[in-house]
């Protein structure tokens, strides 16, 4: 079954077809491609009070998004510091701009798991109190989609075509300070059943393809590697990914992630697993940095063959719990590492029959150290 193309002319969401079915397409060649993600979903949050409720909520600085199209990620948290839900905000309304005075009122558009949307909109209707905010799910009026690509000119093009829908089009959030390319690429929103702009040239895949790269760069998803009332979000590197501000006021949850991040230590990290049958060999060691390349996959990784372990499954290191296995895409996955145990395990790593490779991700920062 042949990759498709799109064309600026097409109005309608084109059936998506496994990237690795191609013929003349060699997967572990792909410089950029874009994909709908039928997971993510799109919330409204306006009025009066809608960014002091932001911040007092959020794990990020809300004030900070002084113009329409800025967007940060960010999360929210439990009273006991656990994660609840996590989004990528956007300003669509309000701001200041070249002024210093708002001429209409707040407005962000929330993107976030589709499968949490209820839980998120009880969660805020239940803190809102007398707050002057309005919110509600638009996903039925718009698609959500991906475009990775290693070129940031790409990302430049795509993200500077498309305007023309009321959320605005971004670079992923999800991004270290300094770095030259976001991890995962762009998002853009289009009014549902549109395809998005500048992308004529990109090869359309399925999600399973964006699923693949989100695990290689270890940049976990709600629900499948990151878990209401229990995940600890510094050991989901959130603050690596700029989701967390440790500069403003009070938030709901913030005792424990400051403390956290002030005593420096953290003992356990999501981070992304190559998983191998026996014999299988990598090119790189385990804990050995993955470099930034040309292409969106290595060599190494299999886009054909889909490895079924049931999410939480143990790690384990000479008989002993190294960590846990959440999500997996073909032979990758992100896994809950111990760092000590794992890191000194003399005969590996292995979850069921497989040996499980940890990498550290391109954009990780260069102070890490085990």
């Amino acid at each position: 079954m042949a990759a498709i193309r799109a064309t600026s002319a097409l109005r309608r969401p084109i059936p998506t077809r496994r990237l690795f079915s191609s013929e003349n397409l060699n997967p572990n060649q792909l410089k950029s491609c874009f994909s709908m993600l039928d997971h993510m979903s799109v919330v409204r949050i306006r009025g009066e009070d809608a960014e002091k409720f932001l911040q007092g909520f959020t794990t990020n600085n809300v004030p900070s998004l002084s113009q329409v199209g800025h967007s940060q990620y960010s999360l929210w948290l439990n009273q006991r510091g656990r994660y609840m839900h996590d989004s990528i905000i956007i300003r669509a309304g309000g701001g200041f701009g070249s002024g210093e005075k708002k001429e209409e009122e707040d407005e962000f558009h929330l993107l976030c798991e589709r499968s949490s949307v209820a839980a998120l909109l009880n969660h805020i209707k239940k803190f809102k109190f007398r707050s002057k905010v309005l919110s509600e799910d638009i996903s039925d009026t718009l698609d959500v989609w991906s475009v990775l690509s290693t070129d940031i000119g790409v990302l430049n093009l795509v993200v500077e075509g498309n305007t023309a829908c009321t959320t605005p089009s971004i670079f992923d959030p999800r991004t270290p300070a300094g770095s030259t390319v976001p991890p995962l690429g762009a998002l853009v929103c289009t009014p549902k059943g549109s395809l998005p702009q500048a992308v004529d040239e990109l090869v359309q895949v399925d999600a399973s393809i964006y699923d693949a790269y989100r695990c290689l760069q270890g940049i976990p998803r709600s629900g499948v590697d990151l878990f209401r009332e229990d995940s600890l979000i510094l050991e989901a590197n959130a603050d690596w990914l700029s989701g967390v501000s440790f500069s403003k006021g009070c938030y709901l949850g913030q005792e424990l992630t400051a403390r956290s991040h002030h005593t420096g230590v953290i003992r356990k990290r999501l981070m992304p697993v190559a998983l191998l049958r026996g014999g299988e060999r990598l090119p790189i060691s385990a804990f050995e940095r993955l470099e930034a390349s040309d292409f969106l996959f290595p060599e190494w990784l299999d886009l054909e063959t889909e490895i079924d372990i049931p999410s939480g499954e143990s790690i384990r290191a000479g008989g002993k719990a190294a960590g846990k296995l959440f999500g997996t895409s073909f032979n990758v996955g992100i896994a809950q590492v111990r760092l000590k145990e794992a890191s000194t395990a003399t005969d590996g790593l292995v979850c069921m029959e497989y040996d499980v490779v940890p990498i550290i991700p391109s954009w990780w920062p260069d102070s890490f150290t085990l």
